[in-house]
């Protein structure tokens, strides 16, 4: 009778030890399972901005070299460009250069701007917001798109330079 009794209680108290063990490994699982899912989508955010950061100083490069730089030649056309600078004086810029520009070959835009991998669309708007100039694609809608603005002149009247950058 003893014994029943002494076995009745190891029994009780080996199915509560079983039990307490079971609810703390499943909180244990729930606190893994947040955390996890929270590591991920700080991981997930930090490249994002990573991305957006990259995209920002290149577009701020490239756009700098458009309406600061000759380019070389100085006096370059779409055949012989090596480098494309869209200004003979800074943030003045040359109508001819302009037009070689539109001539070029995206691919060719694309590996002497050093933007392969990415779309990239290049506009010079009126100040009263007139497009006077337009080439390169339209940023899809579901991409993240970066647009640098610069202040310049073309024919003598002020106008923004609008280079945009997103991936492709």
């Amino acid at each position: 009778m003893i014994s029943n009794i002494i076995s009745k209680k190891k029994r009780t108290k080996g199915q509560a030890i079983t039990a307490d063990f079971l609810l703390g490994i499943i909180i244990l699982m729930i606190v893994i399972s947040v955390a996890g899912s929270s590591w991920n989508r700080s991981i997930y955010l930090i490249r994002e901005k990573n991305e957006r950061t990259h995209m920002r100083r290149l577009g701020m490069s490239v756009s700098s070299m458009l309406v600061k730089s000759s380019g070389v030649p100085s006096d370059w056309d779409a055949n012989n460009v090596v480098t494309i600078g869209l200004v003979d004086k800074p943030n003045i810029l040359d109508y001819e250069k302009i037009v070689s520009f539109n001539s070029m070959e995206q691919s060719k835009i694309h590996d002497l701007l050093g933007i392969n991998g990415f779309g990239f669309s290049f506009r010079i708007r009126a100040v009263n917001d007139t497009i006077l100039f337009d080439y390169g694609a339209s940023a899809p809608a579901d991409k993240d798109v970066i647009v640098i603005r610069r202040l310049a002149l073309y024919d003598s009247t002020a106008a923004f330079v609008e280079f945009g950058l997103w991936r492709e």
